[in-house]
């Protein structure tokens, strides 16, 4: 029997190739009109990447029953405290980043 752990990662992993699929195929079929904008599209994989390994490591273990059922109010807040603190580290490293490069520039 297929452990149900197994089952939902491999569903998952599926669900997120044909979405990615679709999406490439109608990005493709529209670059003439994307042009000058490409370049805005660059973030979403590594996003999605990053969407596809918090929705497992978040509802893994709940999902094959290794922690309780939690509420909705609950994982609403988790969910914002998690945006929170990932937003933080977001723009502290790339302010630190951009400070990098500007003293590098002014430097040269």
């Amino acid at each position: 029997m297929i452990d149900e752990g197994v089952r939902s990662t491999t569903l998952l992993l599926t669900g997120m190739g044909v979405a990615m699929a679709l999406v490439g195929a109608v990005l493709y079929l529209n670059a003439d009109r994307l042009g000058d904008h490409a370049h805005l599209l660059i973030p979403l994989p590594p996003i999605s990447v990053a969407a596809y390994i918090y929705a497992v490591n978040r509802f893994g273990p709940l999902l094959s029953g290794e922690i309780s059922r939690t509420t909705l109010t609950q994982t609403i807040k988790d969910l914002m405290a998690e945006f929170l603190v990932g937003g933080l580290a977001f723009l502290v490293i790339s302010f630190v980043l951009l400070a990098f490069v500007l003293l590098w520039n002014a430097v040269k």
